[in-house]
C-alpha cells in the first residue's frame, strides 16, 4: 500500500471514530457502536443480551465552560494571560533596544 492510500485509509478510520463511540454493554460486555449526538440522550439496545442502555454525550463547549468557571480554571486562565502579556512585553522591549 503506497503512502497516499495508507493516509486515505487512516483518514477514513479517523472520521468513523469521530462520529461513533464504542463501549461495552454493562450486562454482557458486548462491544456497542453508538453514534455521537452531543447534548442528546440515546437509548441503545444490546443485540446480544437485549439490555437497554441510556447514553449521553455532553457538549464539549459546555464541559469547557464548566471547567473554566471553577476556581482552578479561572486561576489557569489568569496565569496564561499574565504569561502572554509578559512575553509580548519582553519581545517588544527586546526589539526596541536593537539587539
Amino acid at each position: 500500500m503506497n503512502p497516499i492510500e495508507r493516509f486515505k485509509a487512516h483518514w477514513q478510520e479517523t472520521k468513523k471514530n469521530l462520529s461513533h463511540k464504542i463501549f461495552p454493554c454493562p450486562s454482557c460486555r458486548q462491544q456497542l457502536r453508538v453514534p455521537v449526538r452531543f447534548g442528546k440522550k440515546l437509548l441503545v439496545h444490546c443485540p446480544k443480551c437485549r439490555a437497554q442502555v441510556q447514553v449521553q454525550f455532553p457538549h464539549p463547549l459546555a464541559q469547557l465552560k464548566q471547567a473554566l468557571l471553577t476556581p482552578q480554571g479561572v486561576k489557569r486562565v489568569v496565569i496564561t494571560l499574565v504569561i502572554i502579556i509578559v512575553l509580548i512585553t519582553w519581545v517588544t522591549w527586546y526589539r526596541n533596544i536593537g539587539v
